[in-house]
């Protein structure tokens, strides 16, 4: 259970032990956790003590430091967005020691959230299809990169140098009424090896109109 404690004034160093023997709680049960410029994540065992620490939403003042209280919510710091369109995305050219939802989900997840694996990508090695979720089917670029390094090496006795592998990734969209909503995804098998990656944009990002379903 956590809450955020705003620092208006005083050492953010004595949070603990103010919050500590303020409520009677064992300071080593209590942690912090740097949340932000003067905020703080403290995260208490159990509602009784989020409670009493919150103590009505009252601030913390002592003669040292006068603190704001609040509880943790998911929307702290959100602003209100949506996915509206399903879309179809075929990438070809990953590689097989790379064909897992991970490799997809980092080269994609700047554009879109996907939902599920098209369920012929389990038995293939040239087309990864997925269906997904955007706010603009325009915005997902045509051509990616994918950045893979290789088993670390040693240059002529010198010091280790990283070396990779990349990877033109193509991508096409296609418009889709509903996705297929068949229960859980297909689960992929771990790629093997060394699967540290990245991706890189090799294209326009200009909005494009997406082919129809």
């Amino acid at each position: 259970m956590d809450l955020v404690i705003s620092v208006i004034a005083g050492d953010p160093g004595f949070i603990l032990g103010c919050v500590a023997s303020r409520f009677e709680i064992e300071e080593a049960s209590l942690s912090l956790l740097c949340f932000g410029p003067e905020q703080f994540l403290l995260i208490l065992l159990g509602v009784e003590l989020v409670e009493r620490v919150l103590n009505c939403r009252r601030p913390i003042i002592t003669l040292s430091l006068r603190l704001h209280v609040m509880r943790w919510t998911r929307f702290l710091h959100a602003t209100a967005a949506s996915l509206p369109v399903t879309v179809e995305i075929n990438l070809r050219g990953i590689p097989a020691h790379a064909w897992e939802l991970a490799t997809v989900a980092q080269l994609l997840n700047d554009h879109c959230w996907i939902s599920e694996i098209h369920p012929t990508t389990l038995d293939r090695r040239d087309v990864f299809t997925v269906i997904a979720w955007c706010s603009h089917p325009g915005l997902i670029p045509q051509v990616l990169e994918l950045e893979i390094l290789e088993p670390l090496l040693a240059a002529g006795g010198s010091r280790p140098v990283r070396r990779t592998l990349v990877y033109p990734i193509s991508v096409s969209v296609a418009l889709v009424e509903k996705p297929m909503g068949a229960g859980d995804p297909p689960v992929l098998p771990e790629a093997e090896g060394d699967r540290r990656r990245r991706r890189r944009w090799r294209q326009d990002r200009s909005p494009r109109a997406p082919s129809s379903a």
